[in-house]
């Protein structure tokens, strides 16, 4: 497993294990495909890479753990919804930057099962919404 996921512990595995569990579960009326992740920069980071059945593979989210913080940097083509525990940035997004928006999620407990569904729906809310299934690259 990739540096992003060792260093987790508590609530922010259990984020972890909870996003990728729901990204693995492809939907009946599946089209397109989202691939989980990991890359070794910095502290290293999980991203979510769509395949539609047209075009080129995109990334459409990446998530960083800030462990002094103890919460998550993301980035998203789409804005998730406002749920306890995800405060979206306000201000520029680099120049070329496809996911243009910044958010932080703060892993809580009793706001897991909300912040999942949040973070599911801003990955899987475009163009690229269905997925026939999500797949690792390790």
């Amino acid at each position: 497993m990739k540096l992003i996921y060792d260093s987790l512990q508590g609530h922010a595995r259990d984020l972890v294990v909870a996003l990728t569990g729901r990204l693995d579960e492809p939907p009946a009326n599946a089209t397109n495909c989202y691939e989980i992740h990991f890359t070794n920069t910095g502290a290293g980071d999980l991203r979510v890479r769509a395949h539609p059945t047209k075009g080129r593979a995109q990334n459409v989210f990446t998530m960083t753990w800030q462990p002094r913080l103890r919460r998550f940097r993301c980035r998203a083509r789409n804005q998730p919804a406002k749920v306890a525990g995800i405060e979206c940035s306000k201000g520029p997004v680099p120049g070329g930057e496809p996911l243009l928006n910044a958010f932080v999620v703060v892993p809580k407990g009793d706001d897991l099962k909300a912040q999942v569904d949040a973070l599911v729906d801003a990955i899987t809310c475009s163009d690229l919404r269905s997925f026939a299934g999500a797949r690792r690259n390790p």
